[in-house]
């Protein structure tokens, strides 16, 4: 996936985050934002391993291991969205339809519309990130400086129209 296609999803999905305009925050910017961090805009759109969704992990499922093996432990499409958090927004999705660029960026924005937004009312870019990055923006659990400074310049440069 190439970042213009990418930002050409992102502004077809930003209309799903209505959670974000309530909470202040730009749609599309919190899109391009996420969507830099976690894989370059698409360029770098492959499955990635989580250890800690696999067994032995803190959040290993045993169902979804029986299912779906090792796949069920990876974040997928241009957001890198968890497999198990795209169960809980989708259920019935499978690892071969997170793999569509398309699924995967709709699926991830129904979640964090829901589970990001909406649940933890996450009204800044800072908190989108660390919610999106650790799964909760309320405990001691940080992302990485680098990656939230990195975050919140995607984010302002997509406000400016420097995307």
């Amino acid at each position: 996936m190439t970042q213009v296609e990418f930002k050409r999803l992102a502004r077809l999905a930003a209309p799903i985050l209505q959670q974000a305009t309530e909470l202040g925050l730009d749609p599309y910017a919190v899109l391009y934002m996420l969507g830099g961090v976690e894989s370059s805009w698409g360029r770098n759109n492959v499955p990635r391993f989580e250890r800690s969704y696999a067994r032995g992990g803190r959040y290993f499922s045993a169902d979804l291991d029986r299912l779906h093996g090792d796949h069920a432990a990876m974040s997928y499409g241009p957001l890198q969205i968890m497999f198990r958090n795209a169960v809980d927004t989708l259920p019935g999705i499978t690892p071969e339809r997170m793999m569509e660029p398309v699924t995967a960026v709709v699926v991830a924005t129904e979640f964090l519309n829901g589970a990001v937004l909406h649940r933890f009312r996450a009204s800044t870019p800072e908190a989108v990130l660390d919610a999106w990055n650790t799964g909760n923006p309320h405990d001691r659990i940080l992302p990485s400086n680098a990656y939230l400074k990195r975050g919140v310049q995607y984010y302002l440069r997509a406000l400016e129209g420097n995307d």
